[in-house]
């Protein structure tokens, strides 16, 4: 893929997602070009690019946000979009991810990756994988199509890893590598250097910000951090 930013080709189903959502923006504007026959081709563009938005918030708070903040806190948080949409929209809130979130919080996605990523057939029968540690930034694998339907097929049934502290070698020894027998970057020491660059401060600073007392030896955080 050729895109504004080259990150959407860092594994190949981070770049099978991008290329589905370009071409249901390309659905839509053909779509409403036959619909509106007198509209020119930037407000097709920006008609569909705004539909697709939609979309995308709609999976992003009907569906993600839930599961990850638990519906009890979506709601608490006015987050919740009822049966189909919310209406609490308002010009006035600030609509930037935080530092924090961008820097530290999301990195708890490469817990979840999965080192062979699956391949099922129309069948959902296992019958290929991809290597991740050899696919880094190698999005002209997906040019097949069997290779992108069965990605796809396979975001939509395999499950991921589980969100602890534990990651797979293809993100701790082998990122960004350009083939899977060589050693590449580690994802763990990336994100705390990224936080050292983004000036975030310690997790006593947040522990306060949250309302908690300040820590002071380390049986102090037992009370949001497991022992083990």
């Amino acid at each position: 893929m050729l895109p504004g930013d080259d990150r959407v080709n860092v594994h190949p189903q981070l770049a099978v997602i991008h290329t589905v959502w370009h071409r249901e923006h390309n659905r839509i504007a053909d779509e409403l070009a036959r619909l509106n026959r007198d509209w020119p081709d930037e407000v097709l563009y920006q008609e569909a690019r705004r539909i697709v938005i939609a979309e995308i918030q709609h999976i992003t708070y009907k569906e993600w946000l839930p599961i990850l903040l638990g519906r009890r806190f979506t709601r608490a948080m006015g987050l919740a979009t009822g049966n189909n949409y919310s209406r609490g929209y308002n010009s006035d809130d600030e609509p930037a991810v935080s530092n924090e979130a961008a820097t530290a919080a999301l990195r708890f996605l490469n817990s979840l990756m999965q080192g062979e990523l699956s391949l099922p057939d129309n069948f959902r029968q296992q019958n290929k994988t991809l290597q991740l540690a050899e696919h880094f930034f190698n999005p002209r694998v997906i040019e097949s199509e069997e290779v992108l339907d069965g990605l796809l097929r396979g975001l939509a049934t395999q499950t991921s890893q589980r969100m602890d502290i534990s990651l797979i070698p293809d993100m701790t020894s082998k990122l960004y590598t350009s083939n899977g027998n060589d050693l590449g970057l580690d994802a763990v020491s990336l994100d705390i250097e990224r936080g050292r660059d983004h000036g975030l401060p310690g997790y006593n600073y947040y522990r306060r910000y949250c309302g908690l007392p300040a820590a002071k030896t380390f049986d102090d955080f037992l009370d949001f951090i497991p022992t083990e």
